[in-house]
């Protein structure tokens, strides 16, 4: 057997442990940190994809894609929001076709896209304003309708059930069809 001599140096139990309790104190602190930056960068995401379906129905309307579900003709148009009287209209997600988005949200769920909508209205000026509510099957998303230009990722709720009018169905509501993107 071959005996140690002083020369020959090693951690004592003590270092070791002082080591360990150190690399556990620098865990436990970035855990959250690390945490905190995947939820807000999912929320981050969430808004971005909401955004992209407003510009998605927004061009859409306004170059005249949508139809309107109750009519008898066909290729009638989605009801028009008269510049002088003003009005809304509803387009549910399903009717809108948006690039780079698949049908999960930031936090792995399925987005609503039968309840999930962007409404448009016009004032009495013509002047238009989009809003929008946007949940996913594991209740993550906005509480309410949020105006576009109030979206960020502060009113991105995770596993909250919300409802922005009573009833997130939009059957009494005239929500309009986008011609090339509905099956009958």
């Amino acid at each position: 057997m071959k005996r140690l001599s002083k020369d020959n140096k090693g951690f004592t139990l003590i270092e070791l442990l002082a080591v360990i309790v150190i690399l556990g104190v620098l865990m436990i602190a970035a855990i959250p940190m690390v945490s905190r930056y995947i939820r807000e960068s999912r929320q981050n995401a969430f808004i971005s994809t909401a955004k992209a379906y407003i510009d998605s129905a927004r061009y859409a309307y306004l170059n005249g894609d949508y139809t309107d579900p109750e009519s008898t003709s066909p290729g009638a148009a989605c009801a028009t929001l008269d510049s002088g009287t003003g009005g809304t209209v509803y387009i549910r997600f399903k009717y809108i076709a948006v690039e780079r988005t698949g049908s999960k949200s930031s936090f792995g769920k399925t987005i609503d896209f039968e309840n999930s909508y962007v409404k448009i209205t016009s004032d009495s000026t013509g002047k238009y304003t989009y809003s929008v509510y946007m949940r996913d099957t594991g209740d993550n998303g906005l509480n309410a309708e949020i105006v576009e230009k109030d979206l960020d990722r502060s009113k991105v709720t995770t596993g909250t059930t919300a409802n922005p009018t009573g009833s997130n169905k939009l059957e009494p509501l005239k929500a309009c069809k986008g011609a090339s993107l509905y099956n009958s």
